[in-house]
């Protein structure tokens, strides 16, 4: 089997995720204890603005490299001298706009010196989206993987080292977050230093073609990650911080479900952008789906039934709170996996604005309940607001995609036996050769 096969990028993928969920778990509550639920608020409403903008300004030119890159459109090495000079512009306005935001936001509240260290996470972070839209162009899943679990190793170290032992509280925290992005930028660029000569300039028309098919990737992705985190932004606002960490906590923690189709959306962009038809590409993501939902709604039901226990053994009791936020997000957290994993199959198609426009409406819907129900309720009225914003979303796009792709909602979400007897025949094929290396290494021994 090749090494750019979908069933071992998967396979690959979901390893390296689960090392990566298990290093997030322990990093997330180990720093949650270390900062108590108010610092934990200021450092999460401190990076609100930094990840919301980077999504916005990154302009889709992750994924419009990779599609241009997949397609053979133009030649690598221009891509990626294109895509330098389009870093260097992007960076320049999320770092103006954020600061500004900052200025006249937060700098009275929290003082300049954790928001410049924030500041510096920007261009950073945009280094290693671009840098991963080539590499997904080039279907070099593992490098992007192995990226992430660098980042991972270095942020545990990081967490321990400045906030544990050096006992440095938020400036520690936001430290935290620039070594932890600084050492995946640097993987980056020694990958893509690897794969294409690295030269920031202006090559005709290509940075106007990335722009143009990039910003209806930006636009659905930052609707999407507004979907996500506005609920933090009106926390911040019309509640407090301590606020703001305990629901940080219940977040994470519900999120821990997106991390599988995360995997799968990251081969599945990657095989849409190289793929020779719509129906193979839709077929193969529809598959997915129905193989994965439910796994998820296994994992929510044993989270849902055990947030209280989880959440007290792992942050302690002053994060008692986060538990209910949890299970209350858990319904819509599930249901949004249905985006996870369509969505990207149609942007790496090139159709990326299906969830631009299916998301607008759920906005609406966030930002309305949001000022009518954090004001009374606080986390509990931002995790339901949360919820209900995700299953709208997600059923109107699985309605959406259904129509487009002529897919009956039964098709797209309950297992077939063609699914169980791929998993079968894919589980013994595998565990045949697994036999026959053994086989081979005692006769070679």
């Amino acid at each position: 089997m090749k090494n750019n096969s979908t069933a071992i990028q998967i396979i690959s993928t979901i390893i390296s995720k689960f090392i990566f969920l298990l290093g997030t778990f322990v990093i997330s509550a180990l720093l949650s204890r270390l900062l108590g639920p108010e610092n934990k608020g200021v450092v999460t409403a401190i990076f609100v603005i930094p990840l919301l903008l980077v999504s916005f300004v990154d302009l889709g030119v992750r994924q419009a490299t990779a599609f241009f890159i997949g397609k053979g459109i133009y030649k690598t090495e221009d891509i990626v001298s294109s895509v330098g000079f389009l870093w260097f512009f992007s960076s320049t306005l999320a770092v103006t706009l954020t600061g500004g935001y900052y200025y006249f936001s937060m700098s009275d509240k929290f003082g300049w010196a954790p928001l410049l260290l924030a500041l510096l996470t920007i261009p950073l972070n945009l280094i290693v989206k671009y840098t991963s839209g080539v590499m997904q162009g080039k279907q070099k899943i593992g490098s992007i993987n192995l990226s992430g679990l660098i980042g991972v190793i270095v942020n545990f170290g990081a967490v321990v080292l400045l906030v544990w032992i050096l006992n440095l509280g938020i400036i520690g925290a936001t430290l935290v977050n620039v070594l932890y992005i600084l050492a995946s930028a640097i993987y980056s660029i020694f990958i893509l230093k690897r794969i294409s000569k690295i030269n920031i300039r202006y090559i005709h028309p290509i940075p106007i073609k990335l722009f143009t098919k990039g910003i209806s990737y930006a636009a659905a992705l930052f609707i999407l990650q507004l979907n996500y985190r506005i609920d933090v932004i009106f926390l911040e606002k019309l509640s407090t911080v301590k606020a703001v960490g305990l629901y940080s906590v219940g977040v994470s923690m519900a999120e821990l479900i997106w991390q599988l189709p995360a995997a799968l959306s990251v081969v599945l962009f990657s095989k849409s952008a190289n793929s020779k038809s719509d129906q193979e590409a839709s077929r193969r993501a529809v598959r997915l789906l129905r193989m994965t939902i439910p796994l998820l709604l296994l994992l929510g039901a044993v989270i849902g039934i055990l947030a209280h226990p989880i959440i007290n053994i792992l942050y302690g009791e002053a994060f008692a709170g986060s538990a209910e936020a949890l299970q209350l997000l858990l319904p819509g957290i599930i249901l949004m996996t249905i985006v996870k994993i369509l969505q990207p199959d149609l942007a790496g198609r090139g159709y990326p604005l299906y969830a631009f426009w299916v998301y607008i409406g759920p906005l609406v819907i966030n930002i309305g309940l949001n000022l009518l129900l954090i004001p009374r309720y606080g986390i509990i009225g931002a995790a339901i607001t949360s919820s209900i914003s995700y299953t709208c979303g997600a059923l109107i796009f699985s309605y959406v995609y259904g129509k487009k792709e002529n897919i009956t909602m039964r098709n797209m979400l309950i297992v077939t036996k063609e699914d169980i007897q791929l998993i079968y025949e894919t589980f013994m094929k595998k565990s045949g050769k697994m036999k026959d290396n053994l086989k081979l290494q005692g006769g070679v021994e």
